[in-house]
């Protein structure tokens, strides 16, 4: 399948500590602890406003899932995050917190031997660790200095775990409470506190969250069982307002009616809801806003993945289906290339793929299945993929046969029953690049501006394009259709009475704009930032965003990619993600319009080189991340 090659971007260029009835889940970390210790400390994780807390994930597994955590604001951890994870965590404002033991040192724990014999109280029958006195000074000093590693390395902030060693010793309690406020004056960072109510009145001062484990639903180590038994909540309520109230509850896959019941008392309460599915917090578990979702729904804002649907989603690439789960696109996206055929130096449509599609019903099939579906037209213009023969020189897009394709293309979507978006010519500015000069010596001299040379292609193609929707909305009225402008035209401007080009180009479309039902556009940078002056993908997409944002439409990423097709560059892929997995530049692309962001192709990600699947999993769920339920058509006509 073709597809445009052309890169653009350069200006005009190219454990919990549980009360002594029932144990922990794991709470091992002494040994991680003792390494950072004597590897040396990591600077600290940048300070910037970080969005509420409106879902958290407890996760003690080995080798927690980035993806995963990046669905949550507040993730709580054994500390065995890589350091890269921690980086993408801090990127997109998830608070990574640490476990932290503070009242219990494990059985395999090198501090107890060293310590006075008068600061082991006893032994946890369940799990065979020490319950430590926060009075003994040696205990401080090493949970201090435990504190402080965690902080250092990256972590955002503590989880204190075994606080009610402290409501069995009660002759213990002022100690532990101030071992607390003095983490909060040696360590900082978001502190949490597990249980250890009766602790509060000292220690509230001193941390940010309270954790009420088992508030509904508990599991039973005595007879092996999970039980529906609700906890007295006022020891916290009185709190409320002070501290972020977080409920974990323990509830097995297969009883999601307990699971709901336990969910909604929680909300009821004022507290954010967390469901593990087992006692050692290594699955995955359910945010409660999930679990009380009566009926999965589409949000406002859709991904999409390119390039081919039927590789993607019908098992021809058997490498594809990791991509595919990882960032559950919402929309699917195909390609329409237009080309000169050198047998008879006609310019056509390829629409054999499209064609089979058809004929083997897999539009029915894809919407079936939830996918909508994208059409992307472009034209080979400079030959510069020659398996579509030789340049169209723009001939395609302006011609009665591009009319007459997507005409027959809306006709066999007929059968597939959810929204379809055309994006018409995506970056047309390029196709006159080498309509004035056949050898194309100079394409820049010809690309991205109007002017008395390249106005006879203009006055062509903006009444084709108005054909165009015409065709496409008289044989399918439910689809979305817009133009596609190449996304460096937003990052310049030039207007001159003889010559037009970049953001004055682009408002020479206005009148197709306003009869558009979308804007989409394009960024394809193959450079970090600060190799291209500054302007990386994110930047492009945010002056696209807020120059398109007055139009007052929907607004599409047609296809994002970290340079050119089959060399993309990971590691600017990285950064990309990392940098728009910011929270506050996500709001502000949400909040002016961008709905739809679709990745060019999945293939950059399927060996996830540079992390770049794990992130794009995660900034796939943040982006479509919405409060309600919005089905497309977005606009009326």
């Amino acid at each position: 399948m073709g597809f445009p090659v052309r890169e653009k971007g350069e200006m005009g260029a190219l454990p919990r500590s549980p009360r002594a009835a029932r144990p922990a889940p794991m709470r091992r970390a002494p040994a991680f602890l003792m390494m950072l210790l004597l590897a040396g400390c990591l600077p600290l994780p940048r300070s910037s406003p970080l969005p509420p807390i409106r879902r958290f994930r407890v996760d003690y597994s080995p080798t927690p899932s980035l993806p995963r955590l990046l669905q949550a604001d507040l993730v709580i951890v054994q500390p065995v995050l890589p350091a890269s994870d921690l980086e993408a965590l801090a990127a997109a404002g998830v608070r990574a917190i640490a476990y932290l033991s503070i009242g219990e040192a494990e059985a395999d724990d090198p501090a107890p031997p060293t310590l006075p014999p008068a600061c082991i109280l006893g032994t946890n029958p369940h799990w065979g660790s020490h319950y430590v006195d926060p009075r003994c000074p040696e205990w401080q000093t090493l949970v201090i200095s435990r504190a402080q590693a965690l902080r250092h390395a990256g972590y955002a902030g503590l989880l204190l775990d075994t606080v009610d060693t402290a409501v069995l010793f009660p002759e213990t309690a002022p100690a532990m409470a101030a071992l607390i406020c003095r983490i909060r004056t040696e360590a900082g960072g978001f502190l949490v506190q597990n249980r250890g109510f009766p602790l509060l009145r000292e220690s509230a001062a001193c941390i940010d969250a309270v954790l009420y484990e088992d508030l509904s639903a508990r599991y039973d180590f005595e007879t092996g069982q999970y039980v529906y038994e609700e906890q007295d909540p006022r020891p916290v309520l009185p709190y409320r307002d002070r501290l972020t109230l977080l409920a974990l509850d323990y509830v097995p896959r297969d009883q999601p009616e307990r699971a709901r019941r336990a969910c909604a008392r929680a909300r009821s309460l004022g507290f954010l809801g967390y469901i593990a599915y087992d006692v050692y917090l290594h699955e995955d578990g359910a945010f409660c806003d999930e679990v009380l979702s009566s009926s999965p729904c589409p949000g406002l804002f859709r991904i999409g993945l390119g390039e081919d649907p039927e590789r993607l989603l019908n098992g021809y690439d058997p490498e594809a289906p990791p991509v595919r789960e990882a960032l559950r696109p919402d929309v699917a996206v195909a390609w329409l290339n237009g080309y000169r055929d050198p047998a008879t130096g006609r310019v056509q449509g390829d629409l054999s793929y499209f064609r089979d599609w058809a004929a083997r019903g897999r539009f029915a099939e894809w919407g079936a299945r939830g996918y909508e579906l994208m059409i992307i037209t472009w034209e080979n213009y400079d030959g510069q993929n020659p398996a579509y023969g030789p340049p169209t020189f723009g001939d395609y897009h302006i011609s009665e046969a591009f009319v007459q394709d997507v005409a027959e293309l809306s006709t066999m979507l007929a059968d597939h029953p959810r929204t379809v978006y055309f994006v018409l010519a995506t970056e047309f500015s390029t196709y006159p690049a080498c309509r004035y000069d056949r050898s194309c010596a100079d394409p820049l001299r010809y690309s991205d501006r109007y002017n008395a040379v390249t106005r006879e292609y203009y006055d062509q193609l903006i009444p084709r394009l108005r054909e165009a929707m015409a065709a496409i909305r008289a044989r399918a009225p439910w689809a979305q259709v817009g133009i596609g402008f190449g996304g460096w035209l937003a990052t310049f401007d030039e207007n001159t009475p003889g010559e037009k080009a970049g953001r004055s180009l682009i408002r020479l479309f206005d009148p197709l704009i306003r009869e558009s039902d979308w804007v989409f556009f394009q960024s394809m940078i193959g450079r970090q930032a600060a190799e291209n002056g500054g302007l990386g993908n994110p930047d492009q997409i945010r002056m696209n965003v807020e120059f398109f944002a007055p139009y007052g439409k929907p607004i599409g990423l047609a296809h994002y990619n970290p340079g050119l097709p089959y060399a993309e560059r990971l590691d600017v892929m990285r950064e990309d993600l990392l940098r728009m997995l910011d929270p506050h530049w996500r709001a502000e692309m949400r909040a002016r319009g961008l709905r739809l962001f679709a990745f060019m192709r999945y293939g950059p990600m399927k060996y996830n080189g540079y992390g770049v699947l794990d992130l794009a999993a995660g900034f796939a769920d943040r982006f479509r991340e919405t409060g309600g339920c919005v089905f497309l058509p977005l606009v009326a006509r």
